[in-house]
């Protein structure tokens, strides 16, 4: 098995990554504690990719792991075989930061979106169902409501009827809070106006570089912006954002 030496001496801008599966795989080959080492062990990966950051990296190894339990284990069993090729479980953890790096830029610029939603619209005299269903469509999240609200959800996120919901629907749309969906007839489907609320860029570079630095800028952003918002509306008699 190649040394820790040795990676971090010649795994150059790669270090960071290569050292957190590195770690991560040994604290678990060792398994110390009855209970938490998963958690435990995540936590020290983590650390050590926050380690030439010097600040802590905003994403989430569980949720990817929580995602493909099977391959973490087989993955982790395959490593620890008498061969001690590590080469696949270096490739797969790897992976997962990536994809652990790139939702964590989807969720922050999701909630700068939410942010700058609320701030553009905070004077659109929304009515309380408006807001309530508007509310629960972001807090779906990223990938919730993929395919639209349509009135019959509209319906069961208020508890109106369909005539208030197709009425509320085209009021938000009126005021561009919403935007129709091409096709679907009869069954109309709408969703958010987040035009112009920034994209997450797509994931290019090194691991760690690009990703990361991007995330510390959103994140510094998302701050600024929610105090704003808060502030502004705290002197309002319209709707505050949750």
């Amino acid at each position: 098995m190649v040394g820790l030496n040795f990676v971090v001496k010649n795994c150059g801008r790669y270090r960071r990554v290569f050292i957190g599966d590195y770690t991560h795989l040994w604290f678990e080959s060792i398994h110390p504690f009855d209970d938490g080492n998963g958690r435990v062990g995540r936590a020290i990966a983590e650390q050590a990719l926050a380690q030439d950051l010097n600040r802590p990296p905003l994403l989430s190894l569980s949720t990817i792991i929580e995602k493909d339990k099977n391959a973490y284990y087989n993955g982790l069993n395959k490593a620890s075989q008498p061969n001690l090729d590590i080469t696949p479980w270096i490739n797969w953890f790897t992976s997962s930061v990536l994809m652990a790096q790139r939702e964590a830029v989807q969720k922050v610029d999701f909630v700068l979106k939410k942010s700058k939603f609320w701030e553009s619209y905070q004077n659109a005299d929304l009515n309380e169902r408006q807001v309530k269903a508007i509310n629960k469509v972001f807090k779906a999240g990223p990938d919730g409501f993929e395919y639209g609200v349509s009135a019959k959800k509209y319906m069961g996120m208020t508890g109106c009827s369909k005539a208030t919901a197709t009425r509320d629907l085209g009021d938000l749309t009126d005021k561009g809070c919403l935007y129709r969906l091409d096709g679907g007839g009869r069954n109309v489907r709408y969703r958010l106006n987040l035009e112009g609320a920034g994209l997450a860029p797509d994931f290019k570079g090194n691991p760690g570089d690009h990703v990361l630095g991007s995330l510390s800028e959103r994140a510094t952003e998302w701050r600024s912006r929610r105090t704003d918002v808060e502030t502004d509306n705290s002197s309002s008699q319209g709707f505050k954002p949750k």
